[in-house]
């Protein structure tokens, strides 16, 4: 919980420009395809009901590729509003946090979310592309960035209610996941092929490389702990 004025204002801000985002994202948001929006952001909330604890207080689900997905299908503004069903899990997972936590985590999934789409379109992203495997690059680079402006925020209010080095905090908690985020993209690509080609059923192509992701993840994060314990017991 924050406990200065610089703590307090970090906190304030980030939520207030997350709402900003999601506010000013409102219009241009298909809401004539409301079912595959709630589907998505569903799908994002399921996920988010299984993260995969990291090193410290930080974990990874495979959410990110639902929202990637959302914003090839449905474009850089849905997605903004699809991350809103991870940010609503994360609000009582594994606890009810308090309301300026929840307030603020949907600030930073929306700022997330808002700057991945910015740099998606800017590389020449669009929603629904004729040839999906054209915006493999422009998905990558949008998920590097949303791995970025979320796990910066994060660290940015660790930082200032722990007074912990800015680097270790974010070293320590969230480097390892990097890797993951990559992954989700590219798997977000193929979802968006199958559910263009076959509709609403290739939401069911859909959850089958997202559920071997989350298996791989959780094997790589199994393994690291293990070899953490190993290494422990070798300086001892």
């Amino acid at each position: 919980m924050p406990v200065d004025f610089k703590s307090r204002a970090y906190l304030v801000a980030v939520s207030v420009a997350g709402l900003i985002a999601l506010a000013a994202s409102a219009p241009s948001v298909p809401f004539q395809e409301w079912r595959g929006l709630l589907l998505f952001a569903a799908l994002c909330g399921v996920a988010q009901l299984m993260p995969i604890s990291l090193f410290r207080s930080s974990s990874v689900s495979v959410s990110a590729g639902v929202i990637f997905a959302g914003l090839i299908l449905y474009g850089p503004m849905a997605a903004i509003w699809i991350n809103l069903g991870s940010a609503a899990v994360a609000a009582f997972r594994p606890r009810l946090k308090p309301i300026h936590k929840i307030i603020f985590n949907i600030g930073n999934h929306a700022l997330a979310a808002a700057a991945a789409g910015a740099v998606y379109v800017s590389l020449g992203g669009t929603s629904r592309p004729q040839q999906v495997f054209a915006v493999v690059l422009p998905i990558l680079v949008a998920a590097v960035c949303y791995f970025v402006v979320q796990t910066l925020i994060i660290s940015g209010i660790i930082v200032m209610t722990e007074r912990t080095s800015f680097w270790k905090t974010w070293d320590t908690n969230f480097r390892r996941s990097a890797l993951n985020f990559v992954a989700l993209a590219i798997i977000s690509v193929s979802v968006a092929a199958a559910e263009m080609s076959i509709g609403t059923i290739g939401i069911l192509v859909f959850s089958v490389p997202l559920v071997m992701a989350w298996f791989v993840f959780r094997y790589i994060q199994d393994q690291a702990v293990a070899d953490t314990k190993t290494g422990s017991q070798v300086s001892q």
